[in-house]
């Protein structure tokens, strides 16, 4: 009787162990669930501006800003000043971003590395659990 008593025990204390387990698991799906959003969030918005950049880029008048009847005159000289100094600040934190999901990249697979060793330590209890 003591024996299968004792055997009970440790099988309910691994099962125990195996569920705090799966929680951390759990845990570090939602995360990386997350991570991976914000990475595809991060990443829309760098195509967005990648593309109004190269459409920037690709307008005769992007260097002068002067459109008759849009911008002219004082209005126009401001703008000639203030946006490509704006579009180089923007170019600057669009790196910056890149290197955020390049970091996020790097979370995401050491996430995947700790719930492929949180797996491995389940199979190791489930090992000792099928050998009671």
């Amino acid at each position: 009787m003591g024996d299968f008593l004792e055997r009970l025990k440790k099988r309910i204390a691994i099962q125990k162990e195996i569920n705090e387990i799966r929680h951390k698991i759990g845990v570090a799906e939602r995360i990386k669930c997350s991570l991976t959003q914000l990475k595809l969030q991060m990443n829309a918005e760098l195509d967005c501006w990648n593309k109004q950049y190269a459409e920037y880029i690709k307008l005769d008048l992007a260097p002068d800003i002067k459109v008759v009847d849009s911008f002219e005159g004082q209005a126009a000289e401001q703008l000639a000043l203030d946006f490509p100094v704006a579009v180089t600040e923007i170019n600057d934190i669009s790196g910056q971003i890149s290197e955020v999901v390049t970091e996020v990249d790097d979370q995401i697979a050491k996430i995947d590395e700790y719930i492929e060793k949180l797996n491995a330590q389940i199979a190791t209890l489930l090992s000792q659990l099928e050998a009671l």
